[in-house]
């Protein structure tokens, strides 16, 4: 079974193939009056879906297609999806997309699926709509402690308050966290997005896609502008260095992308909204700093601490300058303390 995710993989592919699918004019076609235009984009299916309904991985890609012909008084749209079938809330959302990318009315789109069993299915009824589902969006720039748990705390309490009196637990819909940290939390990971779900310990069968928790830690993410291909990239570079940005940068085709700019933008902000905006950063810069501040003096504190129960052990002075890294005069002031 497909679940939201690999839909919404799907969707972003074809946005983006249709978004790049230029009508263009060949000699054959220029005899007939015609233009055509083709596109094609993988489905780029990250590592942290696996395993699902036995794949285990990607061998080789799905792609969808499209293929646009004009005639100067109408334009027809055909659409292929490496996918066993679709159904109609996916030929909606297909047809939206398009519509707004590669102008072409529903009426005169044609849709297909390849009935590929190389893939995973999509099961009709199984997708969560928009307005069913619950998602818990949160930006942290301090790394603040007790902020792993305040993340279950808020997913388990979101989870838990949608059952209503009188509802059954079937009623309960799935809940999606998303953390977006200006800082690492899982250091023995190098991947810049991790998926968390409740699994099974030993043979990791999940047990529920109702709880899935989303971290993105932007002091992993080192990909240059010229390093961006796909869509999960375009964003979280935009979120690292929104910012940073003078003007907009041109691999950022998405009209999603290109609105977020322009709501980032300080030039279009009010003078009242700048100065907020600016009270804000300073506040940010300034708890950095007091954090900071309270490590290194922590360390500190605790380097003196230990001279002192080693002078009071009178360990040779050599090593206490070596373990500690003070001053043969740093230790004889603490000595006459």
């Amino acid at each position: 079974m497909i679940n939201r995710r690999l839909k919404n993989l799907m969707f972003t592919a074809i946005t983006l193939m249709t978004g790049m699918t230029g009508i263009v004019s060949g000699s054959a076609a220029e005899t007939m009056n015609l233009t055509i235009g083709a596109g094609k984009a993988a489905i780029e299916i990250p590592d942290t879906f696996f395993p699902t309904e036995g794949f285990v991985g990607v061998h080789d890609k799905l792609h969808v297609r499209t293929l646009l012909l004009d005639n100067g008084a109408t334009r027809l749209g055909l659409v292929v999806v490496d996918m066993t079938s679709l159904f109609e809330e996916e030929l909606g959302r297909i047809s939206e997309i398009v519509k707004r990318e590669g102008h072409v009315e529903s009426t005169n789109l044609f849709i297909a699926a390849s009935h590929n069993f190389s893939s995973p299915h999509i099961m009709h009824g199984q997708q969560i709509k928009t307005e069913e589902e619950k998602q818990k969006i949160e930006m942290q720039v301090l790394n603040v402690d007790g902020f792993e748990k305040r993340i279950l705390y808020n997913v388990a309490k979101l989870y838990s308050t949608r059952l209503k009196k009188a509802q059954n637990y079937e009623s309960l819909e799935p809940v999606i966290a998303l953390a977006i940290t200006d800082f690492e939390m899982f250091h023995e990971f190098r991947k810049v997005i991790l998926y968390w779900d409740v699994r099974e310990k030993e043979t990791l069968l999940k047990y529920s896609d109702d709880i899935e928790l989303i971290f993105v830690e932007l002091a992993k993410f080192t990909k240059t502008e010229e390093e961006l291909h796909t869509i999960t990239d375009k964003w979280i570079y935009f979120i690292k260095h929104a910012g940073e940005l003078d003007v907009i940068p041109t691999s950022f085709r998405e009209s999603p992308l290109r609105d977020a700019f322009e709501m980032a933008n300080t030039a279009s902000l009010t003078e009242e909204e700048f100065e907020l905006q600016s009270k804000r950063r300073d506040f940010i810069v300034m708890q950095r700093g007091s954090i900071e501040k309270a490590r290194h003096d922590g360390i500190q504190e605790g380097i003196g601490l230990t001279a002192k129960k080693m002078l009071q052990a009178q360990l040779p002075l050599e090593m206490i300058m070596k373990c500690t890294g003070l001053t043969a005069k740093d230790i004889e002031q603490m000595g006459k303390s």
